[in-house]
């Protein structure tokens, strides 16, 4: 069972909640992904540029990420340098299900990430922030939104790492825009909102309320939106029209993609699919434990 942390205040207070719950396990993340003050160091003035320009435009989550260095007692630039994955080159591996039929609305999504992601380095955040409330899965020092949420107005979001051989580090790391779809209302707003300022790589989203999906890919130069109607699933590759030729998929990736369109095929629900171990290494489902259940997953059904 994944630990779970409610809290309410600021931005800066909840960030310190967070902070505070998985201090040891933030300070273990930043030793185990190598974000260290020598390569801090080496990447400080490409930093300041984009600690810029997230002052400039969310000053709130910056103030987060404050209260969450302070809670974990760890240095505030190394914390956002962990929140700068285009520069210290992190990633999340991860498979989405979206369905949209007039009987069911639902998404679909697990974390299953790097062996060294230990269970104990995230947790399921319940946030009420300005009178905001929203829920989401917590990476250890990272804000929140990289991975799943959902938020008072029903507005969820799964997000999918996807590749970019174009990117551009001084521009707005996705870890921010990520955490901005939280504080937006409808998948309508929340796509405004990756549109408004160009990203550093890529990722994919779907965006969903109680009316529609979008699946969302972006790179920094380029965003793409689509409708889902009736079934679709993404993993870690582009697949948008106008987007797929650009970057080669990954073995790991066009994998999971065929193994998920087979088992949708054979009517197998979508929770089972994102458990499946089949074609391991290249599995939906990776795992170091005993019980392929210890590994960290989630799901967000709402009802159409």
């Amino acid at each position: 069972m994944l630990k779970q942390i409610t809290a309410s205040g600021n931005n800066y207070q909840c960030g310190l909640a967070l902070g505070r719950t998985l201090a040891k396990e933030t300070r273990q993340r930043l030793n185990l992904l190598k974000i260290t003050p020598q390569r801090l160091a080496r990447h400080r003035s490409q930093l300041t540029i984009v600690h810029q320009l997230c002052e400039n435009h969310y000053p709130q989550y910056l103030q987060e990420l404050r209260g969450m260095a302070d809670g974990a007692q760890v240095d505030y630039w190394l914390l956002f340098f962990l929140n700068c994955p285009d520069l210290n080159l992190g990633r999340h591996g991860c498979s989405s299900i979206a369905i949209n039929k007039a009987d069911q609305l639902l998404l679909a999504h697990n974390e299953d990430n790097e062996p060294y992601e230990q269970k104990d380095f995230c947790t399921l955040a319940h946030l009420t922030i300005n009178g905001h409330t929203m829920h989401a899965f917590y990476y250890a020092g990272e804000l929140i939104g990289g991975a799943f949420g959902w938020n008072q107005h029903g507005l969820a979001t799964t997000i999918n790492y996807v590749r970019a051989l174009e990117q551009n580090p001084i521009a707005m790391s996705k870890y921010f825009t990520a955490r901005a779809l939280l504080d937006t209302t409808d998948p309508q707003q929340a796509l405004e909102t990756i549109k408004n300022i160009p990203n550093a790589s890529g990722y994919h989203y779907y965006l969903a309320n109680h009316e529609q999906i979008l699946s969302v890919e972006h790179t920094p130069t380029h965003v793409s939106s689509q409708r889902v109607q009736s079934v679709d699933f993404h993993t870690n590759h582009y697949l948008h029209p106008d987007l797929t030729q650009k970057v080669p998929a990954s073995k790991h990736s066009l994998t999971r993609l065929r193994r998920i369109q087979d088992m949708l095929s054979q009517n197998i629900l979508p929770l089972e699919i994102l458990f499946d171990c089949q074609n391991r290494p290249n599995s939906c489902l990776l795992y170091t434990s005993p019980s392929p259940r210890d590994r960290t997953r989630s799901r967000m059904p709402s009802s159409a």
